[in-house]
């Protein structure tokens, strides 16, 4: 028995997530890079997300380029394998109707990758 090892999770509620968000100043800009190292159920992606889609709003920015800024920077891993699908599944919920603006190039893409 190893107990040197302790196992925790932790799972962050949503506002002190935001407000962690808020202090290190990402306002949403989809061009920016958001990487949560340790995600769990990837509560501070969502909301990262969540504040994405709502500067492309205000931005003037279209599906299409919001989505794609979204795929390409922002990001999350975890060590437990239970928490990376809870993750990706609050992902794709996060997604919403803006997946439907994914080019056709990039869902080719990824049947390559699979």
């Amino acid at each position: 028995m190893n107990s040197g090892l302790v196992k925790a999770r932790y799972y962050t509620p949503d506002w002190l997530a935001e407000l962690v968000i808020s202090e290190v100043g990402y306002d949403g800009n989809s061009n920016k890079r958001f990487l949560d190292p340790a995600c769990g159920s990837g509560t501070f992606l969502v909301l990262a997300m969540k504040r994405a889609r709502q500067y492309a709003l205000d931005n003037f920015k279209n599906e299409t380029e919001t989505l794609e800024g979204i795929l390409k920077n922002i990001a999350g891993f975890d060590l437990n394998p239970l928490a990376v699908l809870a993750a990706r599944t609050n992902y794709l919920i996060a997604l919403g109707k803006l997946i439907k603006y994914k080019r056709e190039e990039q869902k080719n893409r990824q049947r390559v990758k699979t």
